[in-house]
């Protein structure tokens, strides 16, 4: 009807979505000292100096038992959860990107956190941002 507005959010573009995806990251990485969590931010800062890309991995049967813990879900609800989260990186980083989030060479290191403790790796990514800022 006449004079009614839609309950829709505004759309945007691929173009712009990713140069202010890609301005976002840069500011931050501009900052210093900050963690940023996905966002393709591995390729954005891609040959950035002094900038570490860790990635994470673990089997789906523990990211599901993590899911069911963080966000109190059932297992399948878990197991659809993790399945959609898997495809919409994968989506992301090829419409954006041209890439595969798990592709090696996107990252200095992968973790795999079936086999350490957060802690553990939380001392490996340390020591190995202080090896690659000195």
């Amino acid at each position: 009807m006449a004079g009614e507005t839609s309950s829709s959010p505004p759309q945007v573009d691929d173009k712009a979505f990713l140069e202010a995806t890609t301005k976002v990251v840069n500011d931050l990485h501009r900052a210093g000292d900050v963690v940023i969590i996905g966002r393709g931010a591995n390729v954005i800062l891609a040959n950035t100096p002094g900038v570490m890309h860790v990635g994470l991995v673990a089997p789906v049967e523990l990211r599901v038992e993590t899911m069911m813990q963080r966000e109190h879900l059932d297992r399948d609800e878990a197991r659809v959860y993790v399945r959609e989260l898997d495809e919409a990186w994968h989506i992301y980083f090829r419409k954006f990107f041209n890439a595969s989030p798990t592709e090696a060479s996107l990252y200095h290191m992968i973790l795999n956190m079936e086999k350490i403790q957060a802690s553990t790796a939380a001392e490996v990514i340390v020591h190995a941002c202080a090896d690659l800022a000195s």
